[in-house]
């Protein structure tokens, strides 16, 4: 009797474990996945994806996407890859994601107003944009550093959002919810340049097999989901004073981060935008840690947004209310197109507005 109920007990186990490998299959077939684990960063893009997919606005909208990322796993717009303005994106989910397509993302809306409005042939240009969904500012310092001998930008940008702050602090990230994250995701403490991952035989596992399920990360953002509108945030609250301490250590490490990253494009204009125009806690200062570390700080695209969404203007947003649409990120690049244009001076404008390069052997080469 025994034996049998053990048998019965293996076959069923031995059953289940079959249907979920079945079913992870499948499900990888059908909707083949935008990310894949990576011992270093955490997560990242996978490599020469071509997938068409349906997203859906604010206001109900649905248009199509067509995702696209080259051999390192980056998204690209332009004609060449030897153009001879190469811009490098660096950022999060409003970079990475699939919220339009390559060519309406709101880095490639930005040249195509470039080229138009500087008179320049969309030609010049070709745009690299790496990160992944919820990185954090030390994630991109990691990829800048594995992108330094493949990619040679004369331009970059660092698109940065208002949750940065908190992706940057392991205390404060481990208070919410976003295990799926935090599991997976290095830090880096001031002073000392190795990452640092969350210990534990839990974490061992999300960055390892469950880290890999399908069907697990699903049931993880059904909980998140569940429990962000139990609190009413993406983590309990926390006491004041633990709040401020968060607050004041993850900007003391944002300001050292954003210095490394700058470090890194020394030689070259680099810019900063954020993608939340969200004015409370560390994020008010984010312009002036921006400008602490060298960039070129532009918030004009920020309130450009913000002002759409005071008008009620569904339509600039993904059906998450947050993350820009195909419309949104027009506006978005068009808005950072103008506030770059205002300024002629600017590192930016002056690359943009050098002239070309002659090749030898055409007519106007004096040599």
């Amino acid at each position: 009797m025994i034996l049998a109920r053990v048998r019965t007990s293996c076959f069923v186990a031995i059953s289940f474990i079959a249907l979920l490998l079945l079913s992870e299959i499948a499900l990888s077939y059908a909707r083949p996945p935008f990310y894949e684990l990576d011992g270093l960063l955490g997560w990242r893009l996978r490599s020469n994806l071509n997938i068409s997919t349906t997203q859906k606005t604010l206001d109900g909208q649905e248009y199509k996407v067509l995702f696209q990322t080259n051999a390192d796993g980056l998204r690209t717009f332009g004609h060449s890859s030897t153009a001879p303005i190469q811009i490098l994106v660096l950022g999060d989910s409003f970079t990475a994601d699939a919220t339009a397509s390559n060519d309406q993302m709101w880095y490639s809306v930005l040249v195509k107003e470039l080229s138009v409005l500087s008179d320049r042939p969309l030609e010049d240009f070709y745009v690299l944009a790496g990160g992944g969904g919820g990185y954090g500012t030390y994630q991109n310092v990691l990829l800048s550093e594995r992108l330094s001998n493949k990619v040679n930008p004369t331009v970059f940008i660092h698109q940065f959002c208002n949750n940065d702050f908190v992706n940057a602090h392991y205390e404060w990230e481990s208070e919410g919810n976003g295990r799926t994250q935090y599991m997976l995701r290095p830090y880096a403490g001031i002073g000392d340049d190795a990452p640092q991952y969350r210990p534990g035989l839990i974490a061992y596992a999300y960055r390892s097999v469950l880290g890999r399920s399908r069907i697990f990360n699903k049931i993880e953002d059904l909980i998140q989901t569940l429990q962000y509108r139990w609190y009413g945030d993406y983590s309990q609250q926390i006491a004041p004073e633990i709040q401020s301490r968060y607050e004041k250590e993850s900007v003391a490490l944002t300001r050292h981060l954003l210095t490394r990253l700058r470090s890194k494009y020394a030689k070259i204009p680099a810019l900063m935008v954020n993608c939340s125009g969200e004015q409370t806690g560390p994020n008010k200062l984010w312009s002036t840690l921006a400008k602490e570390a060298g960039f070129i700080s532009i918030t004009l695209p920020s309130d450009v947004m913000d002002a759409a969404k005071a008008r009620g203007e569904k339509d600039i947003f993904r059906i998450d209310g947050a993350h820009f649409s195909e419309k949104g990120n027009r506006l978005y690049g068009a808005a950072l197109a103008k506030a770059l244009l205002s300024d002629d001076s600017s590192p930016f404008m002056i690359s943009v507005n050098r002239p070309m390069p002659l090749k030898r052997g055409s007519r106007h080469d004096p040599a």
